[in-house]
C-alpha cells in the first residue's frame, strides 16, 4: 500500500501507514465430546495390563513382564513416530515398570495392580485437600487448559460447582483404589483386568462429560456471575 503524505511545516514526506494490532487470540475452548474420539486413550491405559495377564496365563510370570513392558514401550514410540500426543503412552510405560517390578518382587500377578491402589488413593486425597481449602481442582484445570480466571472459578456462586464435581471425581478414584485393593487380595485376576478396563477409558468419559453437564446446569441455579466478566481487558493500542 502507498504510504500517505503528511504536511509538516510546509513540507510534505512520506508517512507509513500503521496496522492496527490484531486482537488477542480467544481462549480456547474444550469440548468434553470430543474425548469419545480418544480412543487412543484406551489403547495406552488398558492394552499392556490385558497382555500382562493374558501372557501370564499362557507362558508364566517374567515373560508377561517382558511383554507388557515391551508393548507399553513400543506403543510410546508409535506415538512420537505419529507425533500423537503421548502423555498416556508415557504414563503407561512408567506405570507399567512400577507393576511389572512390583509383580516380580512379589511373585504373583495381583501385584502388578497394587500401583492402582496406591495412585487412586493419591488421586482421592489430593482431590479432597484441594475442596477441602476451598481450591477445587478441577478450577486449577479450568485455569491451565482453557485460561478460566481465577477470579471467576474462585467465586462462591462459582466454586460450589466446581467442588462438588472435584469431590465426585475424589469418590470414583476412593472406590476404585477399594475394588482393586479387593480384588488384589482375593487373588481375582481375570476381575482385575476387567475393571482395569472398565475403570479407564469409559470411566474418565463418563466423568468428564457428566461435569460438562452438571457443573452447566449447576451455575445456572447458582446465579454465577458471566466468565468474561473477570478477563482482563487486552490494552489498547498506542
Amino acid at each position: 500500500m502507498r504510504p500517505a503524505l503528511a504536511s509538516l511545516d510546509g513540507v510534505s514526506a512520506p508517512v507509513e501507514e500503521v496496522t492496527p494490532p490484531a486482537p488477542d487470540a480467544p481462549p480456547p475452548q474444550v469440548d468434553p465430546r470430543a474425548f469419545l474420539k480418544r480412543t487412543d486413550l484406551l489403547v495406552d491405559s488398558a492394552l499392556s495390563p490385558a497382555v500382562f495377564v493374558g501372557v501370564n496365563l499362557a507362558a508364566g510370570l517374567k515373560p508377561a513382564a517382558i511383554a507388557a513392558l515391551a508393548l507399553a514401550v513400543l506403543i510410546m514410540a508409535y506415538r512420537l513416530a505419529k507425533k500423537q500426543d503421548v502423555t498416556y503412552a508415557f504414563g503407561g510405560v512408567f506405570g507399567t515398570g512400577i507393576a511389572v517390578a512390583i509383580a516380580l518382587k512379589t511373585g504373583d500377578t495381583e501385584g502388578f495392580f497394587w500401583p492402582k491402589v496406591l495412585t487412586n488413593t493419591l488421586i482421592f486425597l489430593g482431590l479432597a485437600v484441594s475442596v477441602a481449602f476451598k481450591k477445587p481442582a478441577i478450577g486449577f484445570l479450568m485455569e491451565t487448559v482453557m485460561q478460566t480466571p481465577k477470579k471467576w472459578w474462585q467465586h462462591p456462586r462459582v466454586r460450589p460447582a466446581l467442588s462438588e464435581w472435584t469431590m465426585v471425581w475424589a469418590l470414583s478414584a476412593a472406590i476404585k483404589a477399594v475394588v482393586y485393593l479387593l480384588l488384589i487380595l482375593a487373588g481375582r485376576e481375570g476381575a482385575l483386568l476387567g475393571v482395569s478396563v472398565a475403570f479407564g477409558y469409559p470411566l474418565t468419559a463418563f466423568l468428564a462429560l457428566g461435569g460438562y453437564v452438571y457443573i452447566r446446569a449447576r451455575l445456572k441455579r447458582l446465579g454465577a456471575p458471566e466468565m468474561d466478566a473477570f478477563r482482563t481487558p487486552a490494552p489498547a493500542p498506542a
